[in-house]
């Protein structure tokens, strides 16, 4: 029998040997340059970085998690190499990813059903921040139920706090610690009254190791990182998938200056391109200088990043000029902001003259423009003549550089001439010194009409008449009024009531004026062309007094008419309790230009009467509505019932019913309101033979 073992023995592990070696040659696994672990357990590996993405220079950090999903569940040992395709970047040995307790961090989603109980002890109901165990990048919660029954609920949750299973583990709630024991390789939640639930590692996640590697010296470019696993006694090597690393140029930023914004034609500009990275390296490479797309030159950075361009060609105008570097190896390509670069043509001076500098409306005026330039050049070209800083002429330079403008007809008064000589390919436009022309006014200050939209003038109108006088009713709140002018040089201008309101012109519509109640002086005042002799046309227009006795509400503050306002309705009552022993009253006007008084004294619309005192009984308030013209008026009755504090004579009790006090708060009077009155009659003896 013992033989039969030893023989069995020794043929398993020849065999063993055998498919080791087998796995070794056909695998597929790269050459790490690391020897293969024996063991055959499987494992799963995956890769992870800290990004995906980064520019040239920046350290990024690899990850290797390599797991035993098997029921052995023992941690893996041995290596990782990072590969970049099928160059070996480094190895690094595994670290086992044993449980460790932690704070929860913020932010984990609580599932339905549970809610978070952590107390600072085990008979102790005072909140403290709870704990938790992380192991191999996932982290385990133990909630308590919503119920409150005698069972934790462990949450697994992993990097991205996304809930990736959940159990319940009965006997115990409310956690107040964890504890982990390695030897035994559990973790215990203690609960209330120190009760605990146990659980192995395994039970929460299979045993993880992990290695990390970083580097910043990746090339530019599309890497393929792969972690490769060596395998140990008990596991199996092992191959992740590809992570893809992605590592961008350095961003550079590149600005262009110019010596002079603007220079003469022919001169030379110097452009300075400098390009920095934000990576702080400095870039190399070429920069090309352009306008638009034209090439004007191309020069590689000097060692501090920076080159010179010399600029002679530009021609007259503005030209816009861009810098593009081209990049290198490490940096990426940059554009510069534009330069706007002016190049300017040659000075040239502009002087205007003519036979005089007064003329007399309608006389023909010629002004001859003079433009010279530097070292004699003539430049050619057209020269314009402005009037008070208008077009009015135009005309080409002849050979001597000058040229003849008549001028059209002007008006009367003072006038700024100028000539502007409009420039050329190579001689700057220039403007002349203003050449003073004034042309003799009129004196006329008479208007041809006068009226006004909506009232009648008296008398009616003359040019020779100054004084006038107008009527509108109160319910004309303006007028129009409407001068016509005898020069159309002249010009008119309008003021009510003390107040300037426009200015009118020859063959307006009018100017709008607004008006008071009772006089309203308007003065037009005609200004002749000469600027000095004025003349003024008075209007006085009388607007009428309003009779308008609107009252539009009326509010009785402390009780409640029995029916509600109306303006035409003119008597109302009310009752109140014993309780209440003055009301007031608040009026409101419709157009408040009436006055109002309630018991013969004045109340402003919209704010509340003087308080009324009431006695038991019937109370009677006037409300009197006086119109803003004094002789219009309307009175308002109102009748308030104050209930005495006992029973009522049979004379209130005739008087409530007589002015239709609803008394039962129905909104009507009727035969239940009467019914009130009577049972509240004082009773009567009437004794025999009286």
């Amino acid at each position: 029998m013992n033989q039969i073992m030893r023989y069995f023995i020794k043929s398993s592990m020849l065999l063993g040997c055998s498919a080791f070696f087998f796995a070794l040659l056909f695998s597929g696994y790269p050459d790490t340059g690391q020897a293969a672990g024996t063991g055959t357990t499987p494992v799963e590996i995956s890769l992870t970085g800290d990004s995906g993405s980064t520019s040239y220079g920046n350290p990024v950090a690899f990850t290797a998690t390599v797991t035993d999903t098997s029921a052995g569940n023992i941690y893996p040992e041995g290596t990782v190499t990072f590969m970049n395709g099928g160059t070996a970047l480094q190895t690094v040995a595994l670290t086992p990813s044993y449980p460790t307790v932690a704070t929860a961090p913020s932010g984990l989603p609580i599932p339905s059903g549970l809610k978070e109980s952590c107390y600072d002890g085990p008979n102790s109901f005072n909140p403290t921040p709870c704990p938790v165990v992380v192991s191999g990048g996932y982290t385990f919660q133990a909630y308590s139920y919503d119920d409150n029954r005698s069972s934790f609920a462990i949450v697994e949750y992993d990097s991205h706090k996304n809930i990736i299973r959940q159990w319940e583990a009965p006997g115990a709630r409310y956690l107040y610690q964890i504890t982990i024991d390695s030897t035994a390789r559990t973790v215990s939640f203690w609960g209330q009254g120190g009760a605990q639930v146990t659980l192995s590692w395994s039970s929460l996640q299979a045993a993880v190791s992990q290695a990390q590697f970083s580097s910043s010296s990746l090339p530019v470019g599309i890497h393929s990182i792969t972690a490769v696993y060596s395998g140990d006694t008990n596991h199996a090597n092992a191959e992740s998938a590809i992570f893809t690393q992605t590592v961008n140029p350095i961003a550079t930023a590149t600005t262009l200056t110019s010596n002079a914004s603007s220079a003469a034609a022919g001169g030379t500009v110097t452009f300075t391109a400098t390009v920095i990275s934000t990576g702080g390296s400095l870039p190399s490479g070429t920069v090309t200088l352009k306008e638009g797309d034209f090439v004007l030159d191309t020069k590689p950075l000097d060692a501090n990043g920076v080159t010179p361009f010399s600029i002679s060609s530009l021609s007259v105008g503005v030209h816009t000029i861009t810098a593009y570097y081209s990049g290198d190896s490490n940096h990426a390509s940059s554009v510069s902001q534009s330069v706007s670069q002016t190049v300017s043509p040659m000075d040239t001076a502009t002087v205007v003259s003519g036979p005089a500098t007064q003329s007399f409306y309608g006389d023909t005026v010629t002004l001859k423009v003079i433009v010279t330039a530097v070292e004699n050049y003539v430049p050619n070209g057209n020269a314009i003549v402005k009037i008070d800083g208008q077009i009015q002429g135009s005309a080409a330079l002849k050979p001597d550089g000058t040229a003849d403008i008549t001028l059209p007809l002007l008006s009367v008064g003072s006038h700024s001439i100028t000539a502007a000589y409009t420039g050329s390919t190579n001689f700057k436009s220039s403007n002349s010194a203003v050449y003073p022309l004034n042309i003799l006014p009129h004196s006329n200050a008479n208007l041809r009409e006068l009226t006004l939209s909506g009232a009648t003038l008296s008398p009616a109108f003359q040019s020779g008449t100054v004084g006038y006088q107008a009527a509108v009713t109160y319910d004309v709140y303006s007028v129009r009024v409407i001068p016509a002018l005898e020069n159309p040089y002249a010009y008119a201008v309008v003021a009510a009531n003390g107040q300037t309101v426009d200015a009118a012109v020859y063959g307006t519509a009018g100017v709008p004026v607004a008006l008071n109640v009772g006089g309203n002086p308007i003065q037009v005042t005609v200004t002749a062309q000469d600027g000095m002799t004025q003349k003024s046309y008075v209007i006085n227009v009388t607007r009428g007094k309003s009779s308008s006795i609107e009252l539009a509400d009326l509010i009785l503050d402390g009780a409640a008419f029995s029916r509600s306002f109306n303006s035409g309705t003119t008597s109302y009552t009310a009752t109140v309790a014993n309780s209440v022993d003055s009301v007031a009253l608040i009026p409101k006007t419709g157009n408040h230009d009436e006055t109002v008084t309630v018991n013969g004294k004045p109340v402003i619309s919209g704010q509340s009467s003087e308080p009324i005192l009431l006695h038991d009984g019937i109370n009677y308030i006037t409300v009197n509505v006086i119109a803003q013209d004094g002789a219009s008026f309307q009175t308002y009755s109102v009748a308030i019932f104050r209930f005495a504090s006992g029973r009522i004579d049979i004379g209130q009790a005739t008087k409530g019913i007589s002015y239709r006090f609803d008394i039962y708060g129905d909104g009507i009077f009727n035969s239940l309101d009467v019914r009130n009155f009577l049972g509240l009659l004082q009773p009567s003896v009437v004794l025999p033979g009286s």
